[in-house]
């Protein structure tokens, strides 16, 4: 194994966790990459790497969403996309020769 993707930065703080216990340096022998960009992630003493799902973008667009809905029952709904962002706050790496 070389690299774990957290379903979410609290759980990468637990892979972290997990790693440490048996001795695993991060990202010298294991690459972690969490999800949602938590200020978790971004503390200090962490600094993980993450995927910014823009939570706040998603829901903002909700709520216009609904509030325009609400305005007019009729009107046509709308796709709205939002594409993710990787931060890269190094804890990932390429992997060793091995």
């Amino acid at each position: 194994m070389t690299a774990i993707f957290a379903s979410n930065d609290v759980m990468a703080l637990g892979a972290a966790a997990a790693l440490r216990d048996r001795g695993l340096a991060i990202p010298h022998d294991v690459s972690l990459v969490g999800y949602d960009d938590s200020p978790l992630a971004n503390s200090r003493y962490l600094s993980f790497t993450t995927i910014d799902d823009r939570s706040r973008d998603v829901g903002a667009e909700t709520a216009r969403a609904i509030l325009a809905r609400l305005d007019d029952p009729e009107a046509e709904p709308r796709h709205i996309r939002l594409s993710p962002t990787l931060i890269d706050r190094g804890s990932t790496a390429p992997p060793r020769a091995r």
